[in-house]
């Protein structure tokens, strides 16, 4: 799609050493790092996870043929490459069943038809996505391109390809905004792995600074706008982390220690919106008091327990990025600062959910109304 709208770019794609939507090189190492950063944490201070995941040494497990590490990664490829480059280092070599040097992480995927947990929008929630995209693309969007058809311009000149509103009349062109997305996404990936600027682009940094913050604004806007589209734009998902989070407070099951969970950037900006995360990141750009996330960017729960008191149980939340690496956060939800009480942080899912409907409610979709695990 990219090579369509941007032709000039293709002679790039050979530079990642990777098949077109896949993890590149640099996103593998930067997974890998944050695996590192997990052992550091979660194995050597922490002690709570063991040293290999095949040789737990944990005799508190309920179930020793069951992993104390649960790894789910959304439908896309490169979400299960992502999860798989994180056990590169948080199980490194020499940690596997000798003499098995390697420690294979099981990661677990469902297709994309019946994934609902991570992206709603792309199956149960499609007809409901395409409505409210539509309606952004014939108003607001419409404003914003013809606001800057000028730096458009620039764009479809310096790519060698065609100006963004003439994109979908092409064949497998998608619409402006999600035509513009590619191109910058494209870019932008460009400009972050080293790659030399395409010979014909003659877009300058404040040209791409534009683009990106134009990119982002219609991302946010299109896709989170509202409450009800942030619910369903978040899946199952905050229904699934409240779930696990109720389990390790309520019970006495040590199975599972961590969980692990790998989708797209758009399931986190809808966790952010529903939160109340703060995105802050410096010379990124801003929309819906949020700004763009850097690759990586991974989101903390960690569930904490009183030694002594059993009840008093809280939550603390961590973001972690290859480049700031791990900082504690405070959400703007939560008012009991630093900490954030199990019952606050399910009233602010709740409550959100009261608002809007459930995503299966929103989209009319029915298949999961008797889940056991549909708490809201």
């Amino acid at each position: 799609m990219v090579d369509v709208l941007c032709p000039s770019h293709t002679q790039n794609m050979k530079h990642y050493n990777v098949p077109y939507k896949q993890l590149t090189a640099l996103g593998m190492e930067e997974m890998q790092a944050l695996g590192e950063h997990m052992r550091d944490r979660y194995v050597h201070q922490e002690k709570l996870l063991a040293p290999s995941l095949s040789r737990p040494e944990s005799e508190s497990l309920r179930h020793p043929e069951d992993f104390e590490t649960y790894v789910r990664a959304d439908a896309a490829p490169r979400c299960a490459q992502s999860a798989q480059a994180m056990g590169f280092g948080l199980y490194p070599d020499g940690t596997g069943p000798s003499p098995f040097v390697k420690q294979p992480l099981p990661v677990v995927q469902e297709i994309l038809s019946d994934e609902w947990m991570f992206c709603a929008p792309k199956n149960k929630c499609l007809k409901t996505k395409q409505q409210d995209v539509e309606a952004y693309a014939t108003s607001r969007a419409r404003e914003l391109i013809s606001a800057y058809d000028d730096l458009l311009n620039r764009l479809a000149h310096s790519c060698g390809g065609v100006h963004i509103n003439e994109f979908a009349q092409l064949e497998g062109g998608e619409d402006a905004v999600l035509g513009l997305k590619d191109v910058v996404d494209a870019l932008t990936f460009d400009i972050e792995q080293g790659i030399p600027p395409v010979p014909s682009n003659t877009l300058s940094s404040d040209d791409m600074a534009a683009l990106r913050q134009l990119h982002f604004t219609m991302l946010m806007e299109r896709y989170y706008d509202t409450d009800r589209k942030i619910t369903y734009w978040a899946s199952g998902f905050p229904n699934q982390l409240l779930s696990n989070i109720l389990k390790a407070v309520n019970t006495n099951a040590d199975t599972v220690k961590y969980y692990s969970y790998h989708g797209h950037r758009e399931l986190l900006y809808a966790m952010g919106m529903l939160l109340g995360w703060p995105y802050n990141f410096p010379n990124q750009p801003r929309a819906l008091n949020q700004t763009s996330i850097p690759p990586a960017t991974t989101l903390f729960f960690e569930v904490h327990q009183d030694a002594q008191d059993r009840t008093d149980t809280w939550l603390e939340f961590y973001m972690w990025t290859p480049e700031d690496k791990r900082q504690r956060i405070q959400l703007t939800k939560c008012s009991a600062a630093p900490r954030c009480t199990v019952a606050e942080f399910a009233s602010i899912i709740q409550e959100h959910v009261a608002r809007t409907g459930t995503w299966s409610e929103i989209c009319e979709d029915t298949t999961l109304l008797s889940s056991p695990e549909l708490l809201l």
